[in-house]
């Protein structure tokens, strides 16, 4: 089965491509600036010469096109979207079955993205995680990281609740489902999946304050305010039966890979300063070899 991987270079591609190289999945790659300048002809036409089966897409660009040109040509389509497709209004875990109901952009993009994908592509497979935390990229656990390495306050919410998923995590279900797909089963539809055990954003801000305070020679101020004061209750869990009972996937535990994510997560913030000084310092001199 041949794999046509479109957002190799975000986090969660990078992580799909580690692991799909060491499985017998010929894998080609196409990323975004690529994706977002090819036409639907165009693209028909690469599936075709390159003989792609399935179609995984990480990213939010261009999922229309995509859907269309596996439709077109016979390939099925992964497509991810996330927990942000529902208000959190609901108290109970979303399921598949519920309504997406997103006010805000992001996530009526993503309503957007997969309407055009169950509408275009009979065999679809969209794939709805809880909230992805990564070393690398914005998200959850970097933008915290941010915030106090900058010397700020890191907004949260003890009034937020979500279910923290790990990029790698969110890759092993990913091959787990093309695994499956490539066996000869194909329950097209719409799954979930997240980390197991809700977290308020204030708590889950704890426990990395905790794991960088417990690192040696830390020194940094983690200050944080709670940004929902007052507000309702909200709540993007979601309920990952359906896929448990389809594909055999058991969630999770987060908080297992979560110090090891932290640490990496300095390390990247390290050397990223690291290299900024080191090019700072050379601008002056007319640069370092």
């Amino acid at each position: 089965m041949k794999i046509l991987l479109c957002g190799s270079e975000s986090p969660l591609g990078k992580s799909l491509v580690y692991r799909l190289e060491q499985l017998p999945f010929p894998l080609m790659l196409l990323d975004a600036s690529a994706l977002a300048t090819i036409s639907t002809p165009e693209l028909e036409s690469l599936l075709r010469d390159k003989q792609i089966d399935g179609i995984v897409n990480v990213q939010v660009v261009n999922p229309e096109i995509l859907a269309r040109a596996a439709a077109a040509t016979g390939a099925f389509l992964l497509q991810l979207s996330d927990c942000q497709v529902f208000s959190g209004k609901q108290a109970a875990a979303y399921r598949e079955t519920d309504e997406p109901d997103a006010s805000v952009t992001h996530g009526v993009m993503l309503c957007a993205n997969e309407r055009a994908v169950i509408e275009a592509c009979p065999r679809h497979l969209i794939l709805r995680t809880g909230e992805l935390f990564s070393s690398l990229g914005p998200n959850v656990l970097t933008n915290l990281l941010d915030a106090w390495l900058n010397g700020n306050s890191a907004p949260v919410s003890v009034r937020y609740q979500f279910c923290p998923t790990s990029v790698r995590d969110a890759a092993r279900v990913i091959v787990a489902l093309l695994q499956q797909l490539g066996c000869g089963i194909e329950p097209w539809g719409v799954y979930h999946y997240c980390g197991t055990d809700a977290v308020s954003y204030r708590d889950f801000a704890r426990l990395v304050k905790q794991i960088i305070e417990s690192q040696p020679e830390s020194d940094l101020v983690m200050e944080m305010h709670e940004i929902a004061e007052g507000l309702p209750q909200l709540s993007w869990t979601l309920d990952c039966s359906k896929i448990r009972n389809t594909f055999g996937i058991k969630q999770h535990a987060w908080r297992a890979g979560l110090t090891s994510g932290v640490k990496r997560a300095l390390l990247v913030k390290k050397s990223a300063e690291i290299s900024t000084n080191i090019l700072s310092e050379g601008e002056g001199d007319g640069g370092c070899d």
